[in-house]
């Protein structure tokens, strides 16, 4: 069972897609599900209206291609959050695809693209918050700042770790698409060192 765990995840390791559809569809069940038992989607609580659905849908969706275009994703996952809360709406999970799409962004993009996207995340959360006090205070205003930052802070970081393996990798004479053995922390802190 465990030899089996590893090949599935050494595999979603290699295949950053297959990883981003599984989180994606996980993320679109959960919101569905959250949707569902919003008290307007119980029975008597008058329904929930479809657009309320087609947007969540929207807003999720994108993350099954955050690996290919991760500024873009963030783009696309903040327009149906917007949407949601000018209608009145929380935006639930999509909140958590944000973070998501706000880390894929520090770990692999560039650090124009990094710039671009912290702009446009803290303006997003602004503006929102201005036209929207009603559902966005400003203690709420100030965690989803803090709460993105730290996002974008871990992806900028996992980027940092990655390289430091591609280049301690490279230095060993480690096959490309091979890991490095468990002791690879100190195989960066000594690769590091001999520089």
């Amino acid at each position: 069972m465990v030899k089996k765990w590893r090949k599935t995840w050494h595999y979603t390791e290699t295949h950053p897609g297959f990883s981003d559809v599984l989180l994606g569809g996980a993320l679109l069940v959960l919101t569905l599900v959250s949707l569902v038992a919003y008290p307007l989607g119980q029975p008597g609580g008058g329904g929930m209206p479809r657009a309320v659905f087609v947007l969540a849908v929207a807003g999720i969706l994108p993350l099954m291609l955050r690996h290919r275009a991760p500024l873009l994703v963030l783009v696309l996952i903040s327009a149906p959050i917007i949407a949601l809360v000018s209608l009145g709406f929380p935006p639930g999970v999509l909140v958590a695809g944000l973070f998501i799409a706000c880390y894929t962004v520090g770990a692999w993009s560039t650090t124009r693209q990094f710039t671009s996207a912290i702009v446009f995340a803290a303006v997003m959360l602004v503006v929102l918050a201005l036209l929207w006090p009603r559902y966005v205070t400003s203690i709420q205003l100030i965690e989803n700042l803090v709460l993105l930052a730290m996002a974008f802070a871990l992806g900028r970081t996992a980027r940092a770790r990655r390289k430091a393996l591609q280049e301690a990798s490279t230095m060993l004479g480690v096959p490309r698409g091979q890991t490095l053995p468990v002791e690879h922390d100190l195989l960066i802190g000594d690769v590091r060192r001999l520089r």
